[in-house]
């Protein structure tokens, strides 16, 4: 479940349908929200914040409250008569510490009311460049190479004790 708040630098409020539509695919509606919760999710891994995608409207996900908790993401659907926006700045103004969210769209009035709250705001391009680059250089650690002296001093271990199995 999604348990990042606790050790999060940064929780990152991202407008759903403002994100969707930024990247214009072509395929079905809701393919296309689903295809982005799992990638964002898959992107979400390897970060040490948190993320919420917020959507308009109160979609039934199978939880009464609107909310769906993936591995590393927190998916919310604002309730009936509240919009997305509201739904973030709401988040935002009961927070004791505003500073620490980041709200993620393009809608520059949604942008400069979070600024107004104290909380920091970045584009969706600017989102996405973030995610891939943190994707990029948080990878699989990759084998260290021995040097070759190091090399060099295990081979005469390795033949020494060929040559002399008791040593």
């Amino acid at each position: 479940p999604f348990t990042r708040s606790c050790i999060c630098l940064m929780h990152y409020l991202v407008d759903g349908y403002n994100l969707l539509f930024f990247l214009k695919k072509s395929d079905p509606f809701q393919k296309n929200r689903d295809f982005l919760i799992d990638s964002l999710n898959k992107m979400a891994k390897n970060q040490r914040s948190a993320i919420t995608l917020v959507f308009d409207g109160d979609y039934e996900w199978g939880d009464q409250s609107g909310l769906a908790y993936f591995s590393y993401l927190l998916v919310a659907f604002s309730p009936k008569n509240q919009t997305a926006d509201e739904y973030i700045l709401e988040k935002i103004s009961y927070s004791s510490t505003p500073s620490l969210y980041t709200v993620v769209s393009e809608d520059q009035g949604l942008l400069r009311s979070a600024k107004s709250l104290s909380a920091r705001t970045k584009s969706i391009e600017s989102f996405l460049r973030w995610l891939k680059k943190c994707n990029k250089t948080s990878g699989e650690e990759k084998p260290q190479k021995e040097s070759e002296i190091h090399l060099e001093r295990l081979r005469k271990i390795f033949e020494k004790r060929l040559q002399d199995p008791e040593a």
